[in-house]
């Protein structure tokens, strides 16, 4: 493949039986984005330069433990993995983590209690992962948590009350949560949150507390946010690509 020594990013989709990379790209000391679709290399733990890592359509049910070696990795995405059912039990190893971008992998049911331990987390989607049940107990030690994308994730039965202690958070999406019936009371101690997403969930009742927290704009049917009490709604304009029907927000006033 020649003299890649200064390669900063590579594409390798698809490439499905892919066991070992090539000696001019495990020997990059500049390679900082890779995308892979379909295998992953059992030497991937050698591109230790690297900061964006996109794994898609990767057949094996558990992710390598290697690749909690990557000390510089920054965005980890990791989407339609189908059989994946667990995450590597050191996840806190990627201690520059910063995004965590899981996408409609539906066998994937346990989330690793070391993902609290993860500092520098400012980004979690688990979206359309409709087999996990429970979030770690621990969960708000994610305090530099900003963003937390759960749509679609369609056995989580309930969102832990240490949730509550995620003071950077901005941004809760329960989007089509079917199973969660009803939100932390502390829930107004989050004062950064702007955006609560509930539509399709099984959320009927809101905390009192949720007032407290001036400018949020909450989301949801029409239906769901007047059984919760509101009644001043605005018709919202903000669509996503799983939209089908027309939301309506709630805004505490500032």
């Amino acid at each position: 493949m020649g003299n890649l020594e200064k390669l900063v990013y590579s594409s390798l989709c698809p490439c499905k039986y892919l066991e070992y990379w090539p000696a001019t790209i495990s020997g990059s000391q500049h390679l900082r984005g890779l995308k892979l679709k379909g295998s992953i290399p059992v030497d991937l733990c050698q591109l230790e330069s690297l900061e964006t890592l996109s794994l898609s359509e990767v057949e094996i049910r558990h992710l390598p433990e290697s690749i909690c070696m990557l000390k510089h990795l920054k965005k980890l995405q990791i989407s339609n993995c189908w059989v994946i059912e667990q995450l590597p039990e050191d996840i806190c190893g990627l201690e520059c983590l910063e995004k965590l971008d899981i996408w409609y992998c539906t066998s994937l049911r346990d989330i690793p209690n070391s993902i609290c331990k993860m500092k520098c987390l400012k980004y979690l989607s688990l979206c359309g992962c409709e087999k996990v049940e429970t979030l770690p107990e621990n969960f708000g030690c994610l305090e530099c948590l900003e963003k937390l994308h759960l749509a679609k994730c369609t056995s989580l039965r309930d969102i832990p009350n240490s949730t509550c202690k995620m003071k950077c958070l901005k941004g809760l999406d329960l989007s089509y949560c079917d199973q969660v019936k009803k939100l932390p009371e502390e829930l107004g101690s989050l004062e950064c949150l702007k955006e609560l997403y509930i539509e399709g969930s099984g959320i009927s009742r809101l905390p009192q507390c949720i007032y407290q927290l001036k400018g949020l704009r909450i989301i949801g049917s029409r239906e769901q946010l007047e059984s919760c009490g509101f009644t001043s709604l605005r018709n919202t304009s903000d669509c996503r690509d799983y939209d089908y029907c027309c939301y309506y927000c709630f805004y505490v006033e500032v």
